[in-house]
């Protein structure tokens, strides 16, 4: 990550102030291996602005401490963040999409369904199924949907999409780029 925040920074003509900013930083260890990788390019520190997007008041001071000398400034949303600080903003997340809250959709013989959860009879935690809201429909991907099986679960997250808006806005109206690093199933499971 600290050799692509590098090589986008030189590419863009070493910009003499930039938003470095990450979404979900946790522990803070990846931005202090890429601060580390970078330490060697003349002027990238001096010119860099640290901006995290953390709600988390514990893992906020874990990231004070561990990234102290670089006087880090916190946003609590997507919009906050992709405001923040001066010049074309280079953002890293890793992670950050998977932590965020999905819903269900499971196949059913007439369609998709949204899976909830519920109490049974005994009072216990159970899954149940009902109509899924058509905004939820509509984020299936058609080959997820044409070749979907019955009892198939495919995850759809409203909040995820509306966060990934949020930061393609921001790049598009200030510049920059962005390293989003996550894992997920293309295909219902």
């Amino acid at each position: 990550t600290g050799a692509c925040a590098a090589d986008l920074w030189l590419r863009m003509r070493s910009p003499s102030v930039f938003p470095l900013a990450e979404a979900g930083p946790g522990h803070g260890t990846l931005l202090t291996a890429a601060l580390r990788a970078t330490r060697g390019v003349p002027g990238f520190h001096q010119a860099m602005q640290l901006h995290l997007l953390e709600v988390g008041t514990v893992l906020k001071a874990e990231q004070a401490r561990v990234l102290s000398g670089y006087n880090p400034v916190w946003h609590d949303d997507a919009d906050a963040l992709m405001r923040g600080g001066n010049g074309p903003i280079f953002l890293i997340a890793n992670e950050f999409f998977d932590a965020l809250p999905i819903r269900q959709l499971q196949r059913g013989e007439g369609g998709w369904l949204e899976r909830r959860i519920a109490t049974d009879e005994r009072g216990a935690f159970a899954f149940g199924l009902a109509p899924a809201p058509q905004d939820l429909l509509a984020m299936v991907p058609r080959p997820v949907d044409q070749n979907a099986r019955e009892d198939d679960v495919f995850e759809v997250s409203p909040v995820r999409s509306g966060v990934m808006a949020r930061f393609c806005n921001g790049l598009h109206q200030r510049g920059g780029a962005a390293l989003i690093i996550d894992y997920g199933h293309g295909v219902p499971g």
